[in-house]
């Protein structure tokens, strides 16, 4: 008996010392939006022949999930996932929605769409995230990996393939300044992108 009592007290003084902080409310769930946000330059006259459909990026299961993923410093191959740092929306959604924007506002087709639009397109732009990551250390930055495929669809040939990278430093190690860093590295890549699609589209005139 005296030493059940022994065992309790002991119990009690573990749980209000050591663990004690175990039982303080977790940290807050935040969201965050990937976006690009600097519009692109004048349109102009449209660079593809009708209408562009921009299919649904395709990604792994670790990075197309919603909880955003980081790495400890650059020397790392571990790719963890944060605990209440979440996208609001699956990235491949995300990155979707976000293309068909820049592209129709750049005038890249006579019209963009999307594949719950249901039209027929003339173009098809399909992507794949290959990398989407934090990195943390004392250089912090983020590390965008996004490739495109554009295939047009009566004669069934490809007119681009391409991977863009975008390596961009963020201004603290704060998931805050991650999603700046971002923001950015998308603007990055998909200039990049148009300006491979127009020179696609001149080519081809010459031919």
């Amino acid at each position: 008996m005296i030493a059940l009592r022994v065992l309790r007290i002991a119990v009690v003084v573990v749980c209000l010392g050591g663990v004690g902080c175990a039982m303080s409310p977790p940290p807050a769930d935040a969201f965050y939006r990937l976006e690009a946000r600097s519009g692109p330059g004048a349109g102009g006259e449209p660079v593809l022949p009708g209408i562009l459909e921009v299919g649904a990026f395709r990604a792994d299961p670790l990075t197309g999930g919603r909880a955003m993923v980081f790495r400890v410093d650059d020397g790392s191959v571990e790719v963890r996932r944060h605990a209440y740092s979440y996208w609001v929306d699956a990235p491949a959604n995300m990155l979707q929605l976000e293309l068909a924007g820049y592209l129709r506002d750049a005038g890249v087709a006579s019209l963009v769409i999307t594949p719950g639009m249901r039209v027929i397109a003339d173009n098809s732009l399909s992507g794949t995230v290959r990398r989407l990551e934090r990195i943390q250390g004392p250089t912090p930055h983020v590390l965008v990996e996004l490739e495109f495929t554009l295939v047009n669809r009566e004669s069934r040939a490809l007119e681009l393939q391409k991977s863009y990278r975008g390596e961009i430093s963020a201004s603290s190690d704060s998931v805050e300044s991650a999603v700046e860093a971002y923001s950015r590295a998308l603007d990055s890549i998909f200039v990049r992108l148009v300006d491979d699609l127009r020179k696609t589209r001149t080519a081809d005139r010459n031919r």
